[in-house]
């Protein structure tokens, strides 16, 4: 009794233990300094980079296009029944989905008042967004950045302090800067620095942040940042960026760059001749027809080339395997690049699922987990009542196969009722003993209705059988019976 009544003191002072040594050197009220300049991710990635934006428009559309869905959490129901929930719903195994959908029907009941706070808050974010464009820029910034962060505002400073919003907003994280408390309390607070350097304080329990892992535990706080998946592929991001920049200019210039002297020793051009000849290569270049690029030259001219064409720098190849890299690195399939690699790929038809599992269920998760913990919890607590927003990804069209696999899987499934059926393909159950009961094919019989033992016994069993049919000559039986009883002790074939 006494152990557990010191458990809380201990807890305090491991905790302390880690703050001590993890954030001894940041001070009371210092803001904690970003040093990965991420604007130039924005900047160089986002803005610049068609690969880049191409993935991260992909997946932002994609997670603004999920279907969520409010429930109230039945009474009883532990953190590792929801856990083990979302584990099996996004099993690729027909079972384990359906063994879900049954779950989900135990633990929750679904809120179907759209005049709810929370989906009233969800439907309208702020008054300048609708909610797909609040997560569309919380899920880009995300993206971009490693960091996404949540503002809640509320009608009255008794609202603010439960935690009650009226309006959330996506904070640009790029601007955003963490104000430590000391090595007690890391997080004080944040401040928004504008691009007017105006850096606007806001309460610490008016944001929620979620951040992607970062190993960075240096003793400037780094890690209580996320890294931006940029960072690992910044280089190549570059490399692509000023590989199109040298494409245009070879393109611009019809080529490899030279110059045009006299073929001879000795021979030179005047001023004049040479502003001439100058005159008439523009002349050439900017014809229309075959005629405009040929001029006579009163001698012999040759080319000196300087550097090197695009195809024997391999520029082509060499985006083509920075554009894989970039792909990888948002787990987003290179079918959907424009590579000519891409168009010859056979998994065409598994690359939408994989999209789907890969890049947008994890980020979807990560924005559920954050609006359950900074919206649902709080009103929970107000109104007595357990919340639960989730996503379902099966509303996707690209998870439809998924759903031809487990409409046929439940066809073959005769030991399963018609209402669980009906509930796994996402309707509602229906009142009545046809669909309480499951249904079996007529050609299967209840094995409590055998007996082995009176069939094993019985002589018209025997005499009643027929030998298979085979291209050989049948086989005769011959039954063996036991002279006390006259049971059957056993079958000699010849």
């Amino acid at each position: 009794m006494q152990m557990q009544m010191m458990m809380p003191v201990l807890q305090q002072q491991m905790a302390n233990l880690y703050n001590q040594n993890v954030f001894q050197w940041i001070g009371y009220n210092q803001m904690i300094i970003d040093y990965e300049d991420k604007t130039k991710f924005i900047q160089e990635g986002f803005q610049r980079n068609a690969d880049v934006y191409t993935c991260i428009d992909l997946i932002t559309k994609k997670v603004s296009e999920c279907k969520y869905t409010l429930f109230e959490v039945k009474h009883g129901t532990s953190k590792n029944e929801i856990k083990y929930f979302d584990m099996l719903r996004m099993s690729d195994d027909p079972a384990s989905r359906l063994k879900a959908i049954q779950l989900k029907e135990q633990l929750f009941e679904e809120v179907d008042d759209r005049k709810n706070p929370i989906l009233q808050l969800l439907d309208n974010p702020n008054p300048m967004q609708n909610y797909e464009e609040w997560i569309s820029d919380l899920a880009g910034f995300f993206l971009c950045t490693g960091d996404g962060y949540i503002m809640g505002n509320g009608t009255s400073p008794e609202m603010i302090d439960k935690k009650l919003w009226s309006e959330l907003y996506s904070l640009p994280s790029h601007y955003m800067i963490i104000v430590s408390g000391g090595m007690f309390d890391p997080i004080l607070g944040y401040k928004l620095a504008t691009v007017y350097q105006q850096e606007v304080e806001i309460p610490a329990n008016q944001v929620h942040h979620f951040k992607s892992f970062n190993p960075d535990f240096t003793m400037t706080g780094a890690s209580l940042y996320g890294q931006s998946p940029m960072k690992a592929v910044y280089r190549n991001i570059l490399k692509e960026n000023q590989g199109d920049a040298e494409l245009l200019k070879q393109i611009r210039n019809g080529g490899a760059m030279g110059f045009i002297s006299p073929d001879g020793d000795g021979v030179t051009l005047t001023k004049d001749q040479l502003a001439l000849l100058s005159d008439k290569i523009k002349g050439a270049k900017e014809g229309d027809s075959l005629m405009d690029r040929i001029f006579p030259s009163t001698g012999p001219l040759k080319w000196t080339q300087i550097g090197l064409p695009s195809t024997d720098l391999q520029l082509i190849e060499s985006l083509n395997l920075d554009t894989k890299k970039i792909y990888a690195a948002y787990h987003v399939p290179m079918i959907y690049s424009s590579s000519e690699e891409a168009s010859n790929m056979s998994n065409v038809s598994s690359a939408p699922k994989q999209l789907i599992y890969n890049a947008v269920g994890p980020l979807l998760r990560k924005i559920r987990d954050s609006i359950n913990k900074f919206v649902c919890d709080p009103y929970a607590k107000a109104n007595g009542v357990r919340y639960y927003i989730d996503y379902d990804m099966s509303s996707y069209p690209e998870m439809q196969a998924d759903m031809k696999e487990l409409t046929s899987w439940l066809t073959q499934s005769y030991w399963i009722t018609e209402n669980e059926k009906r509930i796994a393909q996402g309707f509602d159950s229906k009142d009545g003993d046809f669909y309480e009961d499951a249904h079996v094919p007529a050609n299967l019989v209840p094995s409590s209705e055998l007996s082995l033992d009176a069939a094993y016994n019985d002589v018209s069993t025997f005499q009643q059988y027929t030998p298979p049919v085979k291209t050989e000559k049948a086989k005769k039986v011959k039954v063996i019976r036991n002279d006390s009883d006259g049971k059957i002790d056993s079958l000699e074939i010849d």
